[in-house]
């Protein structure tokens, strides 16, 4: 049994040292877009919720400046929610980006 709980924190120390690296990067370059559009703006956005806009191709200027300001029935989001190197990519995401 002591050798079982000796394994198991070996196990754990070696997860945590390969994925904590990964996980310190990430949150130094930012979220990917398609992370922020799955967790943040997928909700509403691929329900019908809010209006379908992966696909139409909006400008990406468009994009950041609903975010940041609102637009009709959606709250803005702050710098703090979405950093604005986020929004950048985000917004070159989603105009870019089809129809699912």
């Amino acid at each position: 049994m002591k050798r079982f709980g000796v394994l198991i924190a070996g196990m754990t120390a070696t997860v945590i040292m390969t994925i904590l690296p990964a996980l310190v990067h990430s949150a130094e370059a930012g979220r990917a877009p398609q992370l922020i559009w799955n967790t943040t703006c997928k909700s509403c956005h691929e329900t019908g919720a809010a209006p379908a806009i992966l696909g139409m191709h909006l400008p990406a200027d468009r994009i950041k400046a609903v975010v940041r300001n609102g637009g009709l029935e959606m709250l803005p989001f702050s710098d703090d929610q979405v950093s604005d190197d986020e929004l950048e990519a985000l917004a070159d995401w989603v105009s870019a980006h089809d129809a699912p």
